[in-house]
């Protein structure tokens, strides 16, 4: 996961990077590393992270739905270079995750 993926992520979810790191169990510090992209983000947190992404983007939340166009609202938050769509499908590691099991 490159940070721009990670970056897209947290955006998406409205995670901080303190938020994120309470959520994967690693401190604040190490979470902005991988964001600055000084470290990479592990495998095991990656691929968590862009399967509960991939999951929020295929069962968007009731708030999410009930907005005017569905994720519209929520694409506009997220960075405009990086479509919400391709971010959850064009992960690797979400790809090989089997979903709903």
């Amino acid at each position: 996961m490159t940070p721009d993926e990670l970056r897209s992520c947290m955006r998406l979810m409205g995670w901080t990077s303190a938020a994120l790191a309470v959520l994967v169990g690693r401190s604040d510090a190490a979470v902005r590393h991988w964001v600055h992209g000084r470290n990479q983000v592990p495998d095991d947190v990656a691929a968590w992270i862009e399967g509960v992404v991939r999951y929020v983007v295929e069962h968007p939340p009731p708030r999410w739905r009930a907005a005017a166009g569905g994720l519209a609202g929520r694409r506009a938050e997220a960075d405009e270079e990086h479509d919400v769509g391709r971010v959850a499908h064009n992960l690797p590691h979400a790809r090989r995750l089997p979903l709903g099991e």
